[in-house]
């Protein structure tokens, strides 16, 4: 996950929020 730039970028809202990853995507 950290490889991922978007992921990178925001990886306290992806492992706190799922529905984050959707949003930065």
């Amino acid at each position: 996950m950290e490889d991922s730039p978007p992921l990178s970028l925001f990886p306290l809202n992806v492992s706190s929020r799922p529905v984050g990853h959707f949003v930065i995507w």
